[in-house]
């Protein structure tokens, strides 16, 4: 085979050109096989993706989050929306989820050129997500130096938990692509990659600060952080805190003898707080110039307050993340999943139903071996005993710290753990629920690192019968993980849905553009209401099949419309229908 010319004159060798079709096809595969696989499970080969996969008759989060989405079509952001709060505009800045999770938003936007339509947006980003999740799962592993195979099995795993099977409602926190490469500078500072820079005695210290600053893993991790940064307030959060305990660890190993070493790893938390600042900057100035929408009368909405208890609320626990989730395949896992739970809730004030995130069959033996590891002494000296003493392997740094995160990860998320405490001093973070997330992809780590090893020792015969194990593992983990219940699909949701687009396009035929359409009865979702209860979004539902006209419900609360909205609910129907025509709606709904 002769080799291939480029444009230059120069030659790639066949070799070269085998090695670059063989990263491609195996990108490829990671990329692709998740989505097909989902697509698979859910059912959606012939399902309208313009039509909500979950739309509930109570109209809870999912509702919101269309919303949101179409918002941010219609207007080019998530912050305003002249559509919704009529006679006014619905200023959408008691929330910070969507301001704080920018990256999706961002990339939305540029899906929405191809296909317009606020739902398929949403739901086609959801699903190509499945493959990014995997992608870059897959790129952090390789970048931690592990072997392609775990690699791959660990990109296809983590973008198929039943944590995004059960999140399809939201456009940001199911779509977490952002936290693999998050974690790779945390792994980084663990395992003193950076530190080494400063090892030599010999080397001053100002030529080893240009270098690990102009290293490429420094501009790489840095690039990570700024990511996770827009991504998520609180995967943010969660990185932050990781990021912190990993300087910790590593001024307690000896770094803080050498303090230019923790410079990086100071450098990424300052950056990380920057832009998260920067990223909520227009919350805070919005707050502070309309005192009078979160404090009435100077005293401060209670609807709007985040109390410290609640981290309590949402918490985990180690009963909570092995127990196998409601909606498991397996008939008898799921009724034992389901009494682990009820046990639980029955000494809960606040009842939260299955959590958010369950370890699995994998990520319980995972953890558990974790714990050994880390609580029984004569393990260590076995491990020591396969690491020469005066520089451990690479790898065997990798194992030690993800056994390390994945505790501190651990006493982070369980009821009257870390995060508790924290919620002491900053309760704006309360799901803490959700930082077993990041503890599954570290035990991966973990695993995927030690399988490595092992794939390098292995020869012949026991190489491939390995391998045949690491496949038949990953599958069988994928049928444990996939919920019984990821086809979501419904012909009741379809038909609901089109009945509702049908009644907005005839009062559209009816009324002239930008005309404002009075929506009763009076809804907002920080309000308990004697028709939808307490956080239905029911009110905005017309505003998702509308192009051009105002609603008179999701303004902003205490928000002078709002206020106003709230007052003349309380009037008799006559001399209700009477000020809104004086106001100059053009339209009256009944729902």
């Amino acid at each position: 085979m002769r080799g291939c010319k480029l444009n230059n004159g120069s030659k790639v060798s066949p070799a070269r050109y085998r090695q670059v079709l063989n990263q491609f096809l195996v990108l490829s595969l990671v990329g692709i096989i998740p989505i097909l696989l989902a697509m698979s499970v859910m059912n959606l080969w012939h399902w309208d993706l313009s039509i909500p996969l979950v739309y509930l008759e109570k109209n809870g989060d999912e509702t919101w989050q269309f919303m949101l989405t179409k918002t941010l079509i219609d207007t080019g952001w998530i912050l305003n929306n002249p559509f919704l709060g009529a006679p006014d505009v619905a200023h959408l800045y008691n929330n910070a989820a969507a301001q704080t999770s920018a990256l999706h938003s961002i990339l939305m936007l540029g899906l929405a050129k191809l296909l317009h339509d606020p739902i398929k947006v949403q739901q086609v980003y959801y699903l190509l997500n499945f493959g990014l999740i995997s992608l870059t799962s897959f790129f952090s592993c390789r970048l931690l130096g592990m072997a392609r195979l775990p690699a791959f099995c660990i990109g296809i795993l983590f973008s198929l938990l039943g944590y995004r099977f059960n999140f399809v409602i939201y456009a940001f926190l199911a779509n977490y692509f952002a936290v693999p490469l998050a974690l790779v500078p945390v792994f980084w500072i663990m395992t003193g990659e950076f530190s080494k820079f400063f090892s030599s005695h010999a080397k001053a210290r100002k030529i080893a600060l240009k270098e690990v600053l102009s290293s490429s893993k420094f501009f790489l991790g840095l690039s990570f952080i700024v990511l996770i940064a827009i991504s998520d307030g609180y995967y943010a959060f969660f990185t932050l805190l990781l990021l912190g305990f990993a300087t910790i660890v590593r001024a307690l190993s000896g770094d803080i003898k050498k303090p230019a070493s923790l410079l990086v790893p100071a450098i990424y938390i300052a950056t990380l707080i920057t832009v998260a600042l920067v990223l909520a900057w227009p919350l805070h100035a919005y707050k502070h110039s309309h005192p009078e929408e979160f404090a009435p009368n100077g005293v401060q909405d209670p609807a709007l307050i985040k109390h410290s208890f609640e981290a309590e609320v949402y918490s985990s626990s180690l009963k909570l993340l092995i127990a196998p989730p409601p909606n498991h395949r397996v008939e008898s896992l799921a009724h034992l999943g389901q009494k682990m739970i009820n046990t639980s809730e029955a000494a809960r004030q606040f009842k939260i139903g299955a959590p958010y995130v369950s370890l699995g069959i994998l990520g319980s033996i995972l953890f558990a071996t974790a714990l050994t590891l880390l609580t029984v002494p004569a393990l260590h000296r076995v491990a020591d005993s396969n690491t020469p003493h005066e520089d451990p392997i690479p790898e065997y740094k990798l194992i030690w710290a993800a056994i390390a995160l994945a505790f501190f990860i651990f006493l982070c998320s369980i009821s009257g753990g870390i995060g508790t405490l924290i919620a002491l001093v900053y309760p704006g973070i309360r799901a803490y629920d959700r930082f077993p997330l990041f503890l599954l992809f570290v035990l991966y780590v973990g695993a995927g690192t030690a399988v490595t090893v092992a794939l390098k020792r292995a020869r012949n015969r026991k190489r491939w019968i390995l391998v045949s194990l690491i496949a038949l593992i990953t599958i069988l983990s994928l049928y444990d993980q996939i919920p019984s219940d990821a086809a979501k699909v419904s012909a009741e949701v379809r038909n609901r849905f089109l009945a509702e687009k049908n009644f907005v396009k005839t009062i559209e035929k009816k009324l002239p553009s930008g005309a404002m359409v009075y929506q009763y009865p009076y809804s907002q979702y920080l309000r308990d209401s004697k028709y939808y209860g307490w956080g239905s979004f029911a009110g905005v539902r017309l505003y998702l099949h509308s192009h051009n006209l105002r609603w008179s419900n999701g303004g902003a609360k205490n928000s002078p419309a709002d206020d106003w909205n709230f007052r003349i609910s309380q009037l008799p129907l006559n001399k209700l229908i009477a000020e809104v025509e004086a106001v100059g709606f053009s339209g009256f709904v009944i729902d």
